[in-house]
């Protein structure tokens, strides 16, 4: 990636409290089926900041579903 480029993620994003049932059900079925995970905003920061990326901005476009992109640039 350039100093220029950007990454667009198409992710759930977890909220850090109050998780809809929906969002905990998938969030099990990636555990058993692909030892897996889904995050909240702040774990998807930490992941991104360790490899040297910034996490730009959440944009969120199915609240109901936690659905959102990510825009994600070099640090």
């Amino acid at each position: 990636m350039g100093s220029a480029s950007a990454i667009l993620a198409d992710e759930m994003v977890l909220t850090e409290t109050k998780v809809r049932p929906y969002a905990t059900s998938m969030d099990l079925t990636m555990m058993a089926a692909m030892a897996a995970r889904e995050r909240t905003e702040g774990e998807w920061r930490n992941l991104f900041d360790s490899v040297g990326l910034k996490l730009e901005k959440t944009y969120i476009y199915k609240p109901a579903n936690y659905e959102g992109v990510m825009k994600i640039t070099v640090k």
